[in-house]
């Protein structure tokens, strides 16, 4: 039960995050350069599947960022970009027009994925009572909508 909070909180996290013109200018020059390696080397039919799973990655960094201290989040996280690289390299993509109907999909799923096997692992190493200890911060912290002050 403390696991399924610690997803969901971190999912209602997700939902919240937005993302600044800073990040809109690395995202846009690392596809970039990106496609321009893969099509250099004459693969560009994974440019999508691999731009998909490096934001899915990025994105669930971001929203488990609190654990940036720990050495096993980051082994995880490099665990399964590699996992998702050797998973793309693995399965025959088409080089034609995919519509965001399918990729948005698959690409959420990756990302809830990854955000499930983060807490369970956070739930291993850190025991049960630090999904229960996120969860609780977290409904502690919600705000309520501000209510504007009558006119005079």
């Amino acid at each position: 039960m403390l696991l399924g909070q610690a997803i969901a909180v971190d999912i209602a996290a997700a939902r919240k995050m937005k993302l600044g013109k800073r990040g809109l200018f690395l995202l846009f020059f690392a596809s970039l350069a990106a496609c321009g390696l893969l099509s250099s080397v004459g693969k560009m039919e994974v440019a999508l599947p691999l731009l998909c799973g490096a934001i899915a990655l990025g994105f669930a960094i971001a929203v488990k960022w609190r654990l940036r201290r720990r050495v096993w989040f980051w082994l995880v996280a490099a665990m399964v970009a590699a996992a998702q690289v050797w998973m793309v390299f693995l399965i025959p993509w088409t080089d034609r027009w995919v519509p965001a109907v399918v990729t948005i999909p698959i690409a959420t799923g990756d990302l809830i994925g990854i955000i499930a096997i983060l807490s369970v692992l956070e739930c291993f190493f850190d025991g049960p009572e630090a999904a229960a200890t996120v969860a609780a911060e977290a409904a502690i912290h919600r705000r309520s909508p501000r209510r504007r002050r009558p006119r005079a």
